[in-house]
């Protein structure tokens, strides 16, 4: 405190004080906002909400062979206890899977007209897909998207194309002992 005069240190003081509280008042609500954000995300319902049935698009034909594309939501979901000591979740089971596989097409590739091998679920991990249908609908499908390819009677089937600058990843789960109904979307719920 040489040669300062003791109200420019009180006032120095009480800046310092006063800048203190504040950061510490910013910390104490970042704390409160960030430990609400994750508390509010980890709770559960204690149902399974109807209007979160998961969705998926299905690739279909008509009794004409043309291929469709229809937005259908999963709607059998079953409580199971399949976790202990967890608490139950919601499954869908349709089918036993017979075939897994992770697909990696680089940007520009092109798979003209084909149909899906087998009645097989692609779930998008990474990138961007751009899939075309006889009836002249596209679609893109991006990650987090889930892609029922259940064309195998149609005439032509689809075309599918990495769309973009980014590869495309996606997973194959197939199931072959499915159907290949014609004329029925949404069938796989």
């Amino acid at each position: 405190m040489n040669n300062v005069p003791t109200h420019v240190y009180a006032l120095k003081k009480n800046k310092a004080d006063m800048l203190r509280a504040l950061l510490l008042t910013c910390g104490l609500l970042l704390n409160y906002v960030l430990t609400s954000h994750l508390v509010a995300s980890t709770v559960l319902p204690p149902s399974l909400p109807l209007s979160s049935n998961g969705s998926y698009w299905h690739n279909w034909a008509d009794e004409f062979g043309v291929t469709h594309l229809t937005q259908c939501s999963f709607k059998n979901w079953t409580e199971k206890n399949l976790l202990p000591p967890s608490d139950p979740l919601f499954l869908d089971v349709f089918g036993t899977a017979q075939n897994i596989q992770l697909s990696n097409t680089p940007p520009g590739w092109q798979g003209p007209w084909h149909r899906d091998p087998v009645p097989q679920l692609v779930v998008f991990l990474q990138g961007v897909g751009l899939w075309k249908f006889m009836d002249g609908t596209q679609h893109f499908f991006y990650p987090g998207d889930v892609y029922f390819g259940n064309d195998q009677n149609s005439t032509q089937g689809h075309e599918s194309y990495t769309y973009g600058n980014e590869t495309l990843i996606v997973v194959m789960i197939q199931f072959p002992q499915l159907s290949t109904t014609m004329g029925k979307p949404c069938w796989l719920q």
